[in-house]
């Protein structure tokens, strides 16, 4: 989730980590104006009184880095800084062995929930670890070429397979071009993605397959895990990650 928060504090609300804690779910969302994530997760045990706080992003990388490969059940609390006061002002994580506590970003994070794509013309299913793959390769090339990825989606209508065709080139250089094949259904098309977006993107996905989907090479392109459990309020496999393209060329 991190990931996908500001680096920068011109909108100090960006560099952090929306989360709604709201009955039995847990809504967890991160933007910084070119990409958008969002996670949903069912609490274990219901809350008595809806939260919202925005986390910094640096602490939860820090946090995750604590935790590792760990599976213990993480306890947030969130506190007040004087008795009596309506706001949040601190979260504390617990574990059996860590508590980490960290100050609270004051303002309101936009309703990403309300702009999240609707539906899709192409829809790509792929191995997570092959389009990592190529994804990597491509990046050698578009790191010096503005982190431009051209992907070209295409399937046979008859048996609903196809291929994605990754490509980066920088003058100078040369051309990189790879290629995915998996399940793909409709029209096809081409987008263009930022190559490190896609591949941190792709870090966080959690599951062997990928739902890549996109409308055209103007609308943003959509990232879905396949195989989780259904999500909560329509969110796929409880996770979804939205990047604005950038221009073909």
């Amino acid at each position: 989730m991190a990931c996908a928060a500001a680096d920068s504090d011109a909108r100090p609300v960006l560099a952090g980590v929306y989360v709604r804690l709201h009955e039995s779910t847990a809504t967890l969302a991160a933007a910084d104006g070119f990409r958008l994530a969002l996670k949903q997760i069912a609490l274990p045990v219901p809350v008595a009184t809806k939260q919202e706080v925005i986390i910094p992003a640096p602490a939860l990388r820090e946090l995750g880095g604590l935790l590792g490969e760990t599976t213990e059940t993480i306890s947030m609390s969130v506190s007040a800084a004087a008795l009596g006061s309506a706001s949040a002002t601190q979260a504390i994580f617990t574990t059996t062995n860590i508590t980490l506590s960290t100050r609270l970003i004051e303002g309101q994070f936009p309703n990403v929930e309300r702009i999240l794509p609707q539906g899709c013309t192409t829809r790509a299913i792929l191995d997570v670890r092959e389009l990592n793959r190529a994804v990597k390769l491509a990046g050698l090339i578009a790191s010096v070429s503005q982190n431009v990825v051209k992907l070209s989606l295409s399937a046979d209508e008859a048996t609903q397979t196809g291929t994605v065709m990754l490509s980066a080139n920088a003058a100078g250089i040369g051309t990189n071009t790879g290629a995915v094949e998996g399940q793909i259904a409709g029209e096809g098309g081409q987008i263009a993605l930022n190559v490190k977006y896609l591949g941190e993107a792709l870090a966080v996905i959690g599951t062997p397959q990928v739902a890549l989907e996109m409308v055209t090479a103007q609308a943003p392109g959509v990232l879905r895990p396949v195989g989780q459990n259904p999500g909560l309020s329509g969110v796929e496999g409880g996770y979804v990650h939205v990047i604005m393209p950038m221009a073909l060329r």
